[in-house]
C-alpha cells in the first residue's frame, strides 16, 4: 500500500531549538537581516520588521547567549574573585550584596570564585586560571597588598580588573578612612572634648615597621585622628598596646586606661571591638558614655549591645555597587586599567559623642 508523503511547510518539531537558520528558511530573508532585526539594528521596512519579530515569537526563537557572547566577545558577566585573607570562604556580606545588586541593576550575572589562604600558592602557579573566566571583568576581593605572583596573574587575565577595599597604585576602590577619621575627631572636638585618645588593640604601633603589611585602614584612621587633633592644638593620647589575643587582656588595658588621673574624655576606636571594650570599661568605672566619655567607632553596625554609638559606617555595600558600575563602564569603553576610586563614609553621630 502506498503511503503518501506528508510535507508540512514551516512546521517545527516541539522541543527542538529554533535557530536563526530556521527563521532564514521560513521567512526567505538573509541571516544578516534576521540578526539585525532581532537585535533592533539596520534599516528595514516596518512591515518586514514586525513580520520577523512576530514569527520569532510564534516559533519561540531566543538568541543563543553563548553564540552571541562569542560573536560580540561580551558575556554580560562579572566574576567576584574572593581571595581575601579575611572572611575565608565567602566575601564579606556587604561586599557580596553590593556586587549582586550592582549586577542586577544592569542585567549582568555575577560569578563567584573562592581561593583560601591554603590555596594561594597553587593559584600563583596556574597562569591560565583567571584567563579562562567567561566574564567581561574581574572584581578582586583581596584586602591586603597582593603578593607579586597574584598581581602578575591578575594583570595577565585580559579583562578589566578592580581590586576591592585595598589601596594600590591603580585599579583599586576603597573607603575614605582618612577623611572619616578626621570627621569623627572633629565631631568630638565640636562637643568640647579636649583629651581625645585613639584606641586600637589589634595592631602593632610600637615596633618600627609594625604596621607594614597591615590593612591600609590602620594607618589611614590613625593618621586622620592624629592630624585632626594636632590641627586643634591638642595632644593625642593613645591606647595601642600591641596585638592582644584575649578579650580579658584587652579589657584590663581599657580599665587601666580609664583609671588614669587625667583619663581621656573621648576615644576614637579603630573598630567595633575596641568601642565595645571602652563602653564596658566606662560602665564599670561609673562613667556615662556620651557624657563623661565620648566614644566613636568605625563599623558597619552603629550600635553596641543595642545601644547607639557614634559611628563612621563602613560603606562596603556602596563600594561594591560603585565597583560594578565602574567595571562595566570600563568594559563598554574598552579601558583595560581603571583609575582608583575612593568611596565616602556615612555617619550616625547620635548616642555617644
Amino acid at each position: 500500500m502506498a503511503v503518501a508523503a506528508c510535507i508540512v511547510p514551516n512546521a517545527f518539531i516541539i522541543g527542538m531549538m529554533v535557530t536563526s537558520d530556521d527563521l532564514v528558511n521560513d521567512l526567505g530573508l538573509s541571516r544578516t537581516a534576521i540578526s539585525q532585526i532581532i537585535n533592533g539594528k539596520g534599516r528595514y521596512p516596518e512591515s518586514t520588521r514586525q513580520r520577523v519579530l512576530a514569527r520569532a515569537r510564534e516559533l519561540g526563537y531566543t538568541p543563543h547567549a553563548g553564540a552571541r557572547a562569542a560573536r560580540l566577545k561580551r558575556f554580560e558577566t562579572l566574576t567576584l574573585f574572593n581571595a581575601a585573607p579575611f572572611w575565608q570562604g565567602i566575601p564579606h556580606p556587604g561586599l557580596y550584596e553590593g556586587c549582586m545588586l550592582g549586577c542586577a541593576e544592569i542585567g549582568y550575572r555575577l560569578l563567584l570564585e573562592t581561593v583560601t589562604a591554603d590555596g594561594m600558592p597553587g593559584l600563583a602557579q596556574r597562569s591560565n586560571l583567571l584567563g579562562q573566566r567567561n566574564c567581561d571583568g574581574l572584581l578582586m576581593n583581596y584586602h591586603l597588598p597582593p603578593p607579586t605572583d597574584l598581581r602578575r596573574l591578575v594583570d595577565a587575565c585580559g579583562v578589566p580588573v578592580l581590586w576591592l577595599n585595598v589601596q594600590l597604585d591603580e585599579a583599586c576602590i576603597h573607603p575614605d578612612d582618612h577623611r572619616a577619621a578626621q570627621d569623627l575627631t572633629r565631631a568630638l572636638l565640636a562637643r568640647g572634648r579636649k583629651r581625645i585618645a585613639y584606641v586600637d588593640t589589634s595592631h602593632d604601633y610600637r615596633t618600627p615597621g609594625g604596621l607594614d603589611g597591615a590593612h591600609y585602614s590602620v594607618a589611614a584612621r590613625w593618621n586622620g585622628v592624629r592630624e585632626a587633633v594636632a590641627a586643634a592644638g591638642l595632644e593625642l593620647r593613645q591606647l595601642t598596646p600591641g596585638p592582644m589575643s584575649s578579650f580579658e587582656a584587652r579589657m584590663d588595658a581599657a580599665r587601666a586606661f580609664l583609671a588614669m588621673p587625667d583619663r581621656p574624655d573621648a576615644v576614637v576606636c579603630y573598630n567595633e571591638l575596641d568601642a565595645q571594650l571602652m563602653l564596658l570599661a566606662a560602665t564599670e568605672a561609673g562613667l556615662r558614655p556620651g557624657s563623661d566619655l565620648g566614644i566613636a567607632q568605625f563599623s558597619e553596625n552603629p550600635s553596641i549591645m543595642k545601644r547607639p554609638v557614634a559611628t563612621a559606617v563602613i560603606p562596603f555595600r556602596d563600594l561594591a555597587i560603585t565597583a560594578v558600575r565602574s567595571l562595566v563602564e570600563a568594559v563598554n569603553t574598552g579601558i583595560k586599567r581603571l583609575p582608583n576610586r575612593i568611596v565616602p563614609f556615612t555617619y550616625t553621630l547620635e548616642g555617644t559623642l
